[in-house]
């Protein structure tokens, strides 16, 4: 009952491939109809909340505690949810934000699966290139970004492959390129059932 018309958005792909940039159109797109949203970054969270199990200061990223980063996400989730809606069936839209698609997984089996899945992925290892260089990041976890795009991981980690099995009917990819084109009936239709 509480979960009923709450629609979750994956928004999901590499690190570095337009995640964050596209969560905010879509959110903005929400606001400007008057939709009542709310937006995750998972990482943003694990942060805040205390969920980091440990830095990786080679690669400048974090180890989160799944479980529970998943609860509190949930309870977050859970109290501005029972503050926004005032009735049953009023429609709220959850953009959650992560590269980690085991996390998107575990949270699709134990706490709401996505209305929508939209993964990002650059044209080509070209466009990757240039956008991993335009970040502040060690040479180290540049190159494996690289690396792991160059190797298709992102796309066929057994993560992905499992949202794609159980989901393909809700997945959306969207070219990194094409991001900056998008205009807002574009965003509107992918939100769409």
């Amino acid at each position: 009952m509480f979960w009923k018309s709450v629609f979750v958005v994956y928004v999901t792909g590499p690190p570095a491939s337009g995640k964050t940039t596209l969560s905010k159109k879509l959110l903005k797109v929400l606001f400007d109809t008057g939709e009542k949203a709310i937006y995750i970054n998972v990482g943003e969270l694990s942060i805040t909340s205390g969920t980091v199990v440990e830095y990786d200061f080679v690669h400048d990223t974090y180890s989160i505690d799944y479980h529970h980063t998943m609860k509190v996400l949930k309870k977050m989730l859970e109290r501005f949810l029972h503050k926004l809606k005032k009735r049953d069936n009023e429609k709220v839209f959850v953009i959650i934000d992560t590269h980690d698609s085991c996390f998107l997984k575990e949270f699709s089996k134990q706490v709401i699966p996505p209305s929508k899945i939209l993964y990002l992925r650059p044209a080509n290892l070209e466009e990757y290139r240039h956008l991993v260089s335009g970040k502040k990041w060690p040479r180290e976890k540049s190159i494996e970004n690289i690396e792991y795009f160059t190797l298709n991981f992102y796309q066929d980690d057994e993560c992905t492959n499992y949202l794609k099995a159980k989901l393909d009917y809700r997945l959306i990819l969207v070219r990194r390129d094409l991001l900056d084109k998008l205009h807002t009936f574009a965003l509107r239709d992918m939100l769409s059932k």
